[in-house]
């Protein structure tokens, strides 16, 4: 599940290839029998560990870039051992987007708002999951995003919102969530 491509995103992501092999703890000379076992099953634990922590789904929402979940979605369709490239399981990432409020003091105005995502989008790119909340602190409206009044889409450069609610919302976060491979 876990490669060493990965690493460009922020996340408690745990490498797990090629450093927990237990290997080598079979060529280490003048270790006891016992000891060797000793280190193989810490090694064997370590490396579940690390399974385990890395398919785990973070509650870690930051504005910060992208983000590795933890969530894993199945290998791509139609990859076999015999394409050029080889099915495995894929990361999904997180983005979030926190709304800023601009002229008005709204920072979801009643009509069209575009706001720049930040993500390259290619065509490996899938998009599991775009929702957000829309919120009037003024007024003490909350709306879920998508909702029957307000719509959003994202293209290869923004999030589009149409708010047609009749309400100018002081806050607005959107979490983005997609495959890159």
């Amino acid at each position: 599940m876990a490669n060493n491509s990965e690493s460009n995103y922020v996340g408690s992501f745990v490498t797990t290839t090629d450093i927990w092999d237990v290997t080598q703890v079979y060529q280490v000379e003048d270790v006891s029998p016992a000891m060797r076992e000793l280190l193989i099953r810490m090694y064997q634990n370590l490396n579940r560990m690390s399974l385990v922590l890395n398919t785990s789904t973070k509650g870690y929402y930051d504005i910060a870039g992208e983000f590795v979940d933890g969530n894993v979605w199945f290998p791509k369709p139609g990859l076999t051992s015999q394409t050029s490239r080889t099915p495995a399981f894929r990361q999904e990432i997180r983005t979030v987007l926190n709304l800023p409020q601009n002229g008005g003091g709204f920072a979801l105005p009643i009509g069209i708002t575009n706001t720049n995502h930040n993500i390259t989008i290619n065509n490996s790119t899938l998009f599991t999951q775009i929702y957000g909340c829309a919120s009037d602190t003024i007024g003490f409206n909350y709306f879920p995003i998508p909702d029957t009044n307000i719509a959003i889409q994202v293209n290869q450069t923004q999030v589009v919102i149409n708010n047609t609610s009749g309400i100018n919302f002081t806050d607005c976060f959107v979490v983005l969530s997609y495959l890159q491979n």
